[in-house]
């Protein structure tokens, strides 16, 4: 699903496996992929851990929990740098 780029798509075909099984790991990680390429960092969050709680002994879950906590800190540091610029620039 997530191969075809179209990640609203795959969020709402995972959603809806994860309603027949809450418990489906695949479905929980091809909704963290699409979230994470979204740049839903919190949905993404949610997701990459409910796996990681599912298969505790997966390295690739927990190679790609910090993956994502890193790019959530890029992102957040460079929403605090725009919203700082924008302040001083005194558009506000």
């Amino acid at each position: 699903m997530n191969n075809t780029g179209d990640y609203k798509d795959t969020i709402i075909n995972c959603t809806n496996a994860l309603t027949i099984d809450p418990n489906a790991p695949k479905a929980l990680y091809q909704r963290y992929v699409a979230h994470f390429k979204l740049k839903n960092f919190d949905e993404a969050m949610n997701d990459i851990k409910s796996a990681i709680k599912l298969n505790p002994k997966d390295k690739k879950l927990r190679d790609d929990f910090e993956s994502l906590k890193n790019e959530k800190k890029k992102h957040n540091q460079g929403q605090q740098a725009a919203m700082a610029k924008f302040f001083a620039e005194g558009v506000y």
